[in-house]
């Protein structure tokens, strides 16, 4: 079993400020440096001008002009700040995440960020740019991965799977416009209509009606509404790359959030099932650990930052504060501190199948005893038609969703089998396992 690298206390920021100001200025110093190297890391040319950048800005965005030129004046009116601060055409920006909504009695978005730590900026800001109070996590100094507004409004950001890059916006700028402009689901959906992005990306949105939609876009595509209270990285609930899906155990994470959403849980333990594996990720090292768990209930102006086992509550007035956490502590008994909110019961593990596993980046085990390297193939295949036959008579839709990724997952390892299968020996020796020619054999295999 691979060795997790989990990291020690991690600070976070929270910065109350209505406009831009010496605080803005402080982030800005101590975060510049890696943030030009990030958004030149294919060269200057690959950044747009900076005239174009400005007029996209003022095209698309014209309420966060003033806002912008306020930046660029506290960063030193420095042209390469200016341009990044647009976010015209930025660089790829591919975070995991898993979010939800939840309704009822206390409506909420609930969400798991994983990243990066130390490309994750940690800083809750508290605004009135525009006029209205927006709070949430900041990300490229002056946008959103996920926050809410006075208006009751409430968005969070996941990548959504299609890969490619276009014409457009970042998406944390995106997700700061919608909170400065919109209050409800319909006025995202109409926002999004006339804005360009550069990625794929799914958008949770909450309002003070408790409306919810999930909102697929794309660059060069119009937006895609779903009736989904929850998505994670692929669009809808069949991924485009299914690649990429299964590494992120994709559609395993949002149907463990549909599922816990139909048996309409309180908010206390859907909490608590963002807490816990697969939705709970420790692969810090490759993008894909949780660096927070948000709670956002945008009625009551309040949201809740979790971490097992403590929690952070912000409202928009909250002063300016530092929380100091530790990432990747999430065990059976991680659960907050007792008087924190939320205040998660025990933690439950989920149960799902053959892909209750480790993330990404840690190798696969055969839990029942021994290692699968030390079985023989016979005990193997006989341990895989049982979990695919206990699948099969399962009434969950979980199972049906890992039945699909398992089929596709088979394909590609026939591949990998019979392209090891003839390096040791020849392509003839698989043509005579599969029962047809060397060269369909060849023809069917030869390719990764």
């Amino acid at each position: 079993m691979s060795t997790r690298c989990l990291p020690g206390p991690t600070t976070f920021w929270a910065i109350r400020e209505p406009t831009p100001g010496e605080q803005w200025r402080a982030l800005f110093e101590a975060t510049w440096s890696s943030y030009r190297a990030w958004y030149l890391q294919d060269g200057d040319v690959a950044r747009p001008r900076l005239d174009v950048a400005r007029r996209q800005l003022g095209s698309h965005m014209p309420e966060l002009m003033p806002t912008w030129e306020r930046l660029v004046e506290l960063a030193g009116d420095d042209e390469t700040a200016a341009r990044m601060l647009t976010l015209w055409n930025p660089p790829a920006f591919l975070p995991g995440c898993s979010q939800a909504v939840l309704t009822g009695d206390t409506p909420a978005l609930v969400r798991n960020y994983d990243y990066r730590p130390d490309l994750c900026e940690r800083v809750v800001y508290s605004s009135a740019f525009t006029g209205r109070r927006v709070l949430g996590m900041s990300d490229c100094l002056w946008g959103l991965v996920d926050g809410m507004n006075d208006a009751g409004l409430a968005v969070s950001v996941a990548f959504g799977g299609r890969r490619g890059v276009g014409e457009g916006f970042g998406i944390p700028l995106v997700v700061r416009y919608l909170l400065e402009v919109a209050e409800s689901v319909a006025d995202v959906e109409a926002v999004l209509a006339g804005l360009p992005v550069n990625m794929s990306y799914n958008l949770t949105v909450l309002d003070r009606d408790a409306d919810a939609a999930t909102i697929f876009v794309a660059p060069g595509t119009r937006p895609e509404v779903f009736g989904l209270p929850a998505a994670t990285n692929h669009r809808g609930t069949t991924p485009d790359d299914p690649e990429h899906a299964r590494a992120f155990h994709s559609v395993q994470r949002q149907q463990v959030l549909l599922n816990s959403l139909q048996q309409q849980p309180e908010l206390d333990a859907f909490v608590t099932e963002f807490l816990t594996p697969p939705l709970y990720n420790t692969a810090y090292e490759q993008g894909f650990g949780t660096m927070y768990t948000a709670v956002y209930r945008p009625a009551e102006g309040v949201a809740d930052f979790v971490w097992p086992p403590s929690s952070w509550r912000r409202g928009f007035d909250s002063p300016s504060d530092t929380c100091t956490v530790t990432l990747g502590a999430a065990d059976d008994d991680a659960v907050p501190r007792s008087g924190a909110r939320p205040k998660a019961g025990p933690v439950v593990r989920v149960q799902t199948g053959l892909d209750e596993q480790p993330g990404p980046a840690e190798a696969r085990e055969v839990t029942s005893g021994r290692d699968a390297q030390d079985r023989t193939p016979d005990e193997l295949a006989d341990m895989a038609r049982a979990a695919i036959d206990g699948l099969a008579r399962s009434h969950d839709p979980a199972a049906f969703a890992h039945l699909l990724e398992l089929s596709q997952q088979i394909g590609e390892c026939l591949g990998v089998s019979a392209r090891n299968l003839a390096a040791g020996r020849s392509w003839s020796g698989v043509a005579d396992l599969a029962g047809t020619t060397r060269q369909a054999a060849w023809a069917r295999w030869r390719r990764c």
